[in-house]
């Protein structure tokens, strides 16, 4: 009588899962690229360690998640939507400006001023690379969301 519950919790506890892993790594790559850009230096050999976690954290979501689809074409879809979002907010973020952003968080959401100062330094730094990942970000998102599509479309 209850199964749907049953199936929506398990798949509602491992989207949750994977999206925690995948875009915590992707939150943790994306300022060794920025900093690695601005330096010139590979981002493995600049910040080693957070590189790897970073990577690991990416890699452990994308199995968690492909196990969970099943299939290949679905999972491609899924982690290509997990990129195309976050660069579209990223292109919002500058495009708009920050100090749009910060009004608009500093109003709706309650407390973001004892937050504001560990922010602020993170986009102060990353944000004359910020256009160019994002955009990298989408395009690989894009391309992730069509080739999941073609794989899905092949192999019904």
């Amino acid at each position: 009588m209850f199964g749907f519950l049953k199936h929506w919790s398990k798949h509602g506890v491992t989207h949750f899962v994977v999206h925690a892993l995948y875009l915590s790594g992707i939150a943790l790559l994306f300022p060794i690229l920025v900093a690695a850009y601005g330096t010139g230096v590979a981002p493995w050999t600049l910040f080693r360690e957070r590189f790897i976690v970073a990577t690991i954290l990416i890699l452990l979501g994308a199995l968690i998640l492909w196990r969970s689809h099943g299939e290949l074409g679905k999972t491609l879809r899924s982690l290509g939507w997990m990129k195309v979002v976050p660069g579209a907010i990223a292109i919002a973020f500058f495009l708009f400006g920050k100090e749009y952003f910060y009004g608009t968080a500093r109003t709706t959401i309650t407390g973001f001023a004892a937050i504001e100062p560990f922010f602020k330094p993170l986009f102060e730094h990353s944000l004359p690379a910020l256009e160019l990942f994002a955009a990298a970000y989408i395009l690989i998102g894009i391309l992730f969301v069509w080739t999941g599509h073609k794989i899905s479309d092949f192999w019904s």
